[in-house]
């Protein structure tokens, strides 16, 4: 996994749970923090080194940017559903400059595509994004004259068109950098795309796929004739780039995607302590957080069980430990199911962390005799579902866990 990294964020793409799948795979001080392009060149004059992984809604401008090579990765999606998913994340999230006037005003997608200015910016945007051609000198000249993010994009909006013509140059050049990309995966073939990524970067396929930041509501609206022939050009430059890429996808040499090497040796030690500021060998979490005064967290999910693989030696016991440090329901912690393996933990306990801030779940495990490989924790909270009130735009269903600080693994006789 050498060289440095790009994941081309294309909004509403499956794009998040691609992004967290990535970071996984990297220490937290590897990451650039930096989701905007203002921001990320201007930190780059204080750490000219960069980072081993840039993402974000940055587009093909951070590659002519960056003075380094970067492998770039990223996903498309059915134009037509991804516009859709667009029109309703703008609807749904109050926090989005048009919010209101589709939210409040009752603006409906074909008031919204009729508008050539509104239009913009649902029009053909994975063709735009993965097309930019703005010369660097250019950008350069932009992010100079601008102070913040919001200026950069004021300027950048009333500098490039936004017209057939423009769309035909970004197509024609996106056309031309799919073969060269790292990876280009689809939203309709996440569980492959999951797969291709992890061992592209050399670790094991999922054996679950989570779907973060899912549009909760995945209804095709009933569309007119003038919205057919609305949604149409909107689109046209996406379905010919989003045809090139399914024929990629599907007719890529297997050898591109060679199997990783598995075999993991078990670490001489008789104590391990996994903490989330490090990349993460396991599945079924949320990307990391940082909580004031307590540190780096994941929470489980989306789904009940979240998994960890652990280099510990299957000839000895083992005592496991949880720092449980937020939860939705107080009873949640000691509610708590832990298996290494398929052995459920034995005299498992829960009890509170000495600085009051959470809690300790901790449980013993035998010996397992055969076998090699990494030991497979597997932390199952309570089946729980409620109503989202944790400020995320738009709230919806989602599962409830737990938020963990820190894994201590200790050898027992």
């Amino acid at each position: 996994m050498k060289g440095r990294w790009y994941f081309l964020h294309i909004p509403k793409t499956a794009g998040t749970s691609f992004r967290v799948a990535l970071e996984n795979r990297f220490a937290l001080d590897e990451i650039c923090p930096h989701y905007e392009l203002q921001p990320l060149m201007a930190a780059h004059r204080d750490r000219p080194q960069g980072w081993r992984l840039y993402r974000g809604h940055l587009g093909y401008n951070l590659v002519t940017l960056l003075p380094f090579s970067l492998r770039v990765v990223t996903v498309l999606r059915a134009p037509e559903a991804r516009l859709l998913s667009h029109f309703r994340h703008i609807a749904r999230d109050p926090h989005h400059p048009r919010h209101r006037l589709v939210a409040e005003e009752g603006m409906t997608l074909e008031d919204f595509l009729s508008d050539p200015e509104l239009a913009r910016e649902l029009t053909n945007q994975q063709a735009r994004q993965l097309g930019q051609g703005v010369p660097r000198d250019r950008l350069q000249a932009m992010l100079a004259a601008s102070d913040s993010q919001q200026e950069f994009a004021r300027r950048y909006r009333a500098a490039i068109p936004a017209d057939e013509a423009s769309d035909q140059a970004d197509l024609e050049r996106a056309l031309a950098r799919l073969p060269d990309l790292a990876l280009v995966g689809l939203a309709e073939e996440l569980p492959t795309t999951l797969a291709r990524l992890a061992r592209l970067l050399g670790g094991r396929p999922p054996r679950q796929v989570p779907h973060l930041n899912a549009d909760p509501r995945g209804e095709r609206p009933a569309f007119s004739r003038r919205l057919r022939s609305l949604v149409e050009q909107a689109t046209w430059a996406d379905r010919i780039l989003y045809e090139k890429a399914c024929k990629l996808f599907h007719e890529g040499p297997p050898s591109r995607w060679p199997l990783p090497d598995t075999a993991v040796s078990p670490l001489e030690t008789k104590a391990l302590e996994i903490t989330f500021d490090q990349p993460l060998e396991g599945e079924g979490w949320h990307q990391r957080e940082i909580l004031p005064g307590v540190g780096v967290i994941r929470w489980t999910g989306p789904g009940r069980r979240a998994e960890l693989e652990l280099p510990l030696d299957p000839a000895r016991g083992w005592s496991v430990a949880l720092e449980v440090v937020r939860w939705f329901d107080p009873r949640d912690p000691a509610r708590l199911k832990l298996w290494l393996d398929d052995q459920p933990a034995r005299a498992l306990e829960a009890r509170p962390l000495e600085e009051g801030a959470g809690w300790l779940i901790q449980g013993r495990f035998e010996p397992r005799w055969q076998g090699g490989g990494p030991r497979r924790l597997v932390i199952e909270t309570p089946a729980i579902h409620a109503e989202a009130d944790d400020g995320r735009p738009g709230g919806g269903r989602r599962s409830l866990g737990v938020a963990v600080r820190a894994v201590r693994c200790r050898a027992v006789d």
